[in-house]
C-alpha cells in the first residue's frame, strides 16, 4: 500500500499537453536534468558510499560531476586504479576524507593514486586515516609504509585542517600544523613517546588531545610536558600512563587505565586539580578486583572529578557491601559495571547526577538516606538478572508513595 499527501499540480485542460509543474519536474528527471541543488546531491553521495554514489551518478547529468565534501573510503569498495583517479578527480574540494579499512593491493592502489594524482586536497578541514580496529590485521612492513606516505603526502596539502584522526605504527614525530584544533591519535608506546616531544612546537592551537596506547604497555609512558599548550582545553589519555605530565592551569584531564598498577599510581595524584574523568577499564582482565585494596587512595578523599566509571569482571568481596565514600560519592556521574554479582551501600550525602549500577548476576543496594536519593533527582539506571535485599523494592514503593517526579524515569530490565 501507498500513501500520497496532496499534490500541488495541476488538473490538465482537456485541450493542453496535460503537463503540469511536477509533471515538468518528472520529465526533467527522466532526461537527466533534475533541478536539486549540488548541496543535496552531496549529502546523498556521503551516505551511499564511494562505490554505490559512483554506479548511481551516472544514470543523472546533473550528477556526473558533483564535487563531493565528504568521503569515505573502506576496502568494500574495491576501487581499482580507475575508480581512484574518478574519485580522486571529484574529490578534490573536499572537507573530510576518511581513509578506513585499506589492505595489501588497495591500499596501495589508494596510495599510489593518491601520490600521482594531479588533483590536491588543499580544503580539509577533518582527516581521518586508518582506524584502531585496523589493528587486529598485522600490518605488513609494506602497508606500514603505505600508510606514512599518505599522511606525509596529505598533511603537506592540507593546510586548512583542524580535526585530525591517526592511527599508525612507525610514526616519527608530527609536521607543523598551526590551524589543529582537534587531535587523536592511536599509536604504540615507543611512537608516543617520539611524537610527544614535538607536540608543543608543532601543534600551538591544539585545543583537545586523545592519546590511546595500541599496545596497552604501561612501562616507559612519554613525558608529556605540555604546559607551553596555552589553547588546550582537554586531553584523554586512554592506556597511557605517563612518565610526566606537566599541563596548562585551565586543562582538563580524562584518563582511562586498564591494570591496577596503572590506577594506583602516584602521577594522578598530583594531577587532582586537572582530573575530571577517570575510569577503571578492567573487564578483560581474568582475577577479580579487591574493591578494598585496589581503588586508588585518592578516590576516597576529596577531588575536582566529575566522572568514575569502574569497569570490572567482578569484586573478590562480592558479600560484603562496596563502601561507597570520598570522590564516589562527590561527583556527578558514577558508573559500577560488573559482570559478577554487586552489592552497594549508599550513605547519605551524595551529589550524583547519574548513576548507573549494572550487572549480568545479581544486584543489591542499600540506600541510608531514600528520601535524598529522590529529592536529588539523578537519572540513574540498576541493570541486573536477580535482586539482593529489598533495596531496590523499597526504592520503588517510595517513589511511587510519593507520587510522579517531574525528571525522573525509571526502566527495570
Amino acid at each position: 500500500m501507498h500513501l500520497h499527501g496532496p499534490t500541488t499540480a495541476r488538473r490538465a485542460d482537456p485541450g493542453s499537453t496535460g503537463a503540469g509543474p511536477a509533471d515538468t519536474q518528472l520529465k526533467d528527471m527522466r532526461t537527466g536534468n533534475a533541478t536539486l541543488p549540488q548541496e543535496v546531491w552531496q549529502k546523498i553521495a556521503s551516505h551511499l558510499g564511494v562505490r554505490n554514489w559512483a554506479q548511481v551518478s551516472g544514470t543523472c547529468k546533473a550528477t556526473w560531476n558533483v564535487e563531493l565534501q565528504d568521503v569515505r573510503v573502506y576496502e568494500c569498495d574495491r576501487l581499482g586504479n580507475a575508480g581512484v583517479a574518478w574519485l580522486l578527480k571529484r574529490a578534490q574540494h573536499a572537507r573530510t576524507l576518511l581513509i578506513g579499512e585499506l589492505f595489501g593491493e588497495a591500499l596501495q592502489d589508494f596510495a599510489l593514486g593518491l601520490l600521482q594524482s594531479p588533483h590536491s586536497f588543499t580544503n580539509l578541514a577533518a582527516l581521518s586515516l586508518n582506524r584502531e580496529d585496523n589493528y587486529r590485521h598485522k600490518r605488513t612492513h609494506e602497508e606500514a609504509e603505505a600508510l606514512l606516505m599518505m599522511w606525509t603526502w596529505l598533511a603537506g596539502q592540507a593546510r586548512q585542517l583542524q580535526y585530525l584522526n591517526l592511527t599508525l605504527i612507525q610514526l616519527k614525530g608530527l609536521p607543523r600544523l598551526p590551524q589543529l584544533k582537534h587531535l587523536q591519535l592511536h599509536l604504540k608506546n615507543g611512537d608516543c613517546r617520539r611524537v610527544a616531544r614535538c607536540m608543543t612546537d608543532a601543534l600551538p592551537s591544539l585545543q583537545t588531545l586523545h592519546i590511546i596506547c595500541l599496545n596497552d604497555s604501561q612501562d616507559d609512558g612519554p613525558e608529556l610536558l605540555l604546559a607551553a599548550m596555552t589553547q588546550l582545553r582537554s586531553l584523554a589519555l586512554r592506556g597511557v600512563l605517563p612518565a610526566s605530565l606537566a599541563l596548562p592551569e585551565s586543562t582538563q584531564l580524562h584518563v582511562r587505565v586498564h591494570d591496577i598498577h596503572a590506577a594506583r599510581h602516584p602521577i594522578w595524584i598530583s594531577l587532582l586539580p586537572h582530573l575530571r574523568t577517570f575510569h577503571i577499564d578492567m573487564q578483560k582482565e581474568d582475577s577479580s578486583f579487591d574493591a578494598k585494596e585496589n581503588i586508588p587512595l585518592f578516590l576516597f578523599g576529596p577531588s575536582s572529578l566529575e566522572t568514575l566509571i569502574v569497569s570490572v569482571r567482578g569484586f573478590e568481596t562480592v558479600k560484603a557491601p562496596i563502601q561507597l565514600r570520598g570522590s564516589f560519592l562527590e561527583v556527578e556521574r558514577l558508573a559500577i559495571d560488573t559482570l559478577d554479582d554487586i552489592h552497594v551501600e549508599v550513605p547519605a550525602g551524595h551529589g550524583w547526577r547519574l548513576v548507573n549500577f549494572h550487572t549480568c548476576k545479581s544486584l543489591g543496594i542499600r540506600l541510608h538516606d531514600m528520601e535524598n536519593f529522590v529529592d536529588n533527582r539523578p537519572e540513574f539506571s540498576f541493570q541486573f538478572t536477580t535482586l539482593q535485599g529489598m533495596g531496590v523494592m523499597l526504592l520503588t514503593r517510595y517513589m511511587a508513595e510519593r507520587g510522579p517526579l517531574d525528571g525522573i524515569e525509571s526502566h527495570w530490565s
